[in-house]
């Protein structure tokens, strides 16, 4: 199995800080006409600078008009996309450039003479570029999906995909029966996650592209049967880790890989829509746990409206879980997805589309995010344990983040290697107080390939694998 799963053992945090996080619930965009049909692109994992967007459709009598809003930072600038009498479906938003944020692309359907085509623009410096057509003459549920790197979609049963980048050309075909939704992980650019079968018996199925040991799309089926629709990839959550829906017992129920179990076991119930996250951060408390959550809407107090439920668990010597119901209202709130909203202070957003009295809105929950581990405020907060996280991105090009933890202070080193064990760069190499650290490494300098980092610090000594993709 060609996944990299391995980031989110490095992501630690203790399990009482997610069961006292506390949600500050409010409607968000409310212009006039209905707004629906969220996409979220964030940059915030490792730096309070990083960008992230919003954006949706909104129908306002017979105009269609995409929208696009800066949430982190926020701004008070709402940009019209892109208008027009004829009908509009699924925008999708994702950044350029992974490593240079500062310019999105926004794509969406536009159906127009009898068949559906895909239009692109960009945003860059406040300014929209001239709009590209990307495909034409599409008559399916052409459903695009979109990352920094690929587009992908629908045509007739096939997934096709197109690259972004100008020296890859054509269109793709990555598999030609029976291929819905696909999904699109937002942090690895060659990762695709898509259903495949009939209505009532689909499967869930991923596409992971890889230069080892040959360059080749691999496929590979990650539900267990049944009925499973609906794969989502969030923040984080990508390297072949999204959640879907999974019909048992009359109810849908949530399947994530990132959980210990189903979220919803036991239950008669109905929870659709999920998308996961995990804490892009480290901190040791009393024994090792990983933490995750998934959002998602379900039916479960009423059986009449949709709820926003917020369920957190954590990987470790024991398992813990909370339920936090987010939007708590008279409407139907639905479709989650998280991102990060920021003023003076960062939030960790949950947005989903909140439908009221015929009226369409976006609505925001929020929660203070703080991902350095010297701001934990619970006074049991402590290193306790020497570990060496995976690096994150991975692959990456030309940078990424290295973290670490030490209990004592030590004499640290912290040295690059290539396949055959030369040393290529030296991190760390000096004495360090107790605490936890990142580092940023740079194979500007390198050829692609598999390198390894190796940390030394006491009688503690521990390697791991880094891929470098140009």
């Amino acid at each position: 199995m060609k996944i990299l799963f391995s980031v989110f053992v490095s992501v630690i945090i203790c399990a009482s800080l997610l069961r006292a996080q506390e949600f500050t619930t409010s409607p968000y965009i409310t212009i006039p006409g209905n707004n629906s049909q969220i996409d979220v692109v964030t940059n915030s994992f490792f730096s309070y600078s990083g960008a992230s967007y919003i954006c949706w459709l909104n129908q306002d009598g017979n105009v269609y008009t995409v929208y696009l809003k800066q949430t982190s930072p926020d701004t008070s600038k709402t940009i019209a996309v892109y208008s027009d009498t004829n009908q509009i479906e699924n925008p999708k938003i994702d950044f350029v450039n992974l490593y240079y944020p500062t310019r999105v692309r926004i794509v969406w359907q536009n159906y127009i003479n009898n068949h559906w085509q895909i239009l692109s623009r960009e945003f860059v410096n406040d300014t929209l570029s001239n709009i590209v057509s990307m495909t034409d003459s599409l008559n399916d549920n052409i459903t695009p999906a979109l990352n920094y790197q690929i587009l992908a979609w629908i045509q007739n049963g096939k997934l096709l995909i197109r690259y972004l980048d100008s020296t890859k050309t054509g269109i793709i075909t990555l598999d030609s029966i029976g291929c819905s939704n696909p999904d699109l992980s937002k942090d690895w650019g060659t990762t695709i996650t898509y259903e495949k079968g009939v209505t009532g018996s689909k499967e869930i199925y991923t596409a992971y592209y890889s230069n080892y040991p040959t360059p080749e799309w691999s496929f590979e089926k990650i539900s267990g049967g049944g009925n499973n629709i609906n794969p989502r990839y969030g923040p984080l959550s990508g390297y072949g880790s999204p959640a879907y829906q999974s019909y048992s017992n009359g109810v849908w129920k949530i399947i994530s890989p990132l959980l210990p179990h189903d979220t919803s076991a036991n239950i008669n119930y109905n929870c659709e829509n999920a998308v996961s996250f995990s804490y892009p951060v480290l901190t040791k408390r009393t024994g090792y746990y990983t933490p995750f959550f998934v959002v998602y809407d379900s039916d479960s107090l009423s059986q009449t409206n949709r709820e926003i439920i917020f369920k957190t668990a954590n990987w470790g010597g024991q398992y813990y879980d909370s339920t936090i119901n987010l939007s708590n209202s008279a409407g139907d709130d639905y479709k989650p997805f998280i991102s990060f909203y920021r003023t003076d202070t960062l939030y960790l957003a949950i947005f989903w589309t909140h439908n009221e009295n015929g009226k369409q809105d976006i609505w925001m929950a929020k929660t203070i995010y703080n991902p350095d581990f010297g701001a934990v405020t619970d006074p049991s907060g402590s290193v306790n344990g020497f570990s060496l996280g995976q690096n994150y991105p991975n692959p990456f090009n030309p940078s990424t983040t290295i973290s670490y933890s030490i209990p004592q202070r030590s004499y640290v080193t912290l040295k690059v290697y290539d396949m055959l064990g030369k040393e290529v760069s030296v991190l760390v190499n000096e004495e360090k107080n107790a605490g936890s650290y990142r580092i940023k490494f740079n194979g500007s300098t390198l050829s692609s390939g598999i390198y390894f980092y190796k940390l030394q610090a006491g009688n503690f000594t521990q390697t791991k694998k880094l891929i470098l993709l140009k």
